[in-house]
């Protein structure tokens, strides 16, 4: 079969490809908005304990299940829906916002969208998932210069693998042959009272906050 160069190109016009995006775990989140009298607001979790990193700050998600999630899209919902104990007419998925991978190795879709609630009451969390529900002011989060703080990621074999990688065995220059540093990653975090809002989670925000500062004035 000859290799038609051109049709090729035409086929992966405009997909969004993440390439070697199906070695991690596949997980999308909303960013949920909520108007109130007072204004916009942001709605965040608390995990619970018992589930993982339990105790820690997130928006409302989890993982893609391919056999009941047709996009990542339905995952947000479906998630949203759970873990809120919000009926899905009250909850609006509206747009695609972008997709990040984090240290843990996991592909997050972050979709931003709208929740139809007076306030915290109409929610009842599932607290096998959810520990606690809370609503930070859009004001308050953009008026914030978040903290900022490095880390480097070091780099060795996985010994515990069927395969692990050894560079000596394979020919690679010799300063592979150990343990080497990847590149350094900025952490931030943002706060709210007795509440700590930091990783992939201040990621996300961070990028959203970003997006809406540069709105043109109307």
């Amino acid at each position: 079969m000859t290799f038609d160069y051109r049709k090729w190109c035409s086929s992966i016009e405009g997909r969004r490809t993440i390439i070697g995006g199906d070695e991690y775990r596949h997980s999308a989140v909303l960013v949920p908005f909520v108007q109130t009298q007072e204004g916009s607001r942001i709605l965040f979790e608390t995990r619970a304990p018992s589930i993982r990193q339990g105790g820690e700050v997130g928006f409302p998600g989890g993982g893609v299940e391919p056999e009941t999630d047709s996009e990542s899209r339905e995952t947000a919902l479906r998630e949203t829906e759970e873990e809120l104990g919000l009926e899905r007419e009250l909850i609006s998925v509206d747009r695609y916002f972008g997709s990040t991978v984090n240290l843990l190795g996991a592909l997050i879709d972050v979709w931003v969208g709208r929740l139809f609630i007076n306030g915290l009451d109409d929610l009842l969390p599932n607290k096998h998932e959810v520990d606690d529900v809370f609503l930070v002011p859009l004001k308050n989060l953009q008026e914030q210069q978040p903290e900022t703080f490095y880390l480097n990621v070091k780099i060795e074999p996985d010994n515990d693998s069927e395969k692990p990688f050894s560079a000596a065995e394979i020919g690679l220059p010799s300063r592979y042959h150990r343990s080497w540093p990847g590149a350094s990653h900025s952490i931030h975090l943002y706060r709210y009272g007795d509440h700590i809002i930091w990783g992939v989670t201040a990621k996300i925000l961070k990028a959203i906050l970003a997006s809406i500062q540069s709105l043109p004035d109307r």
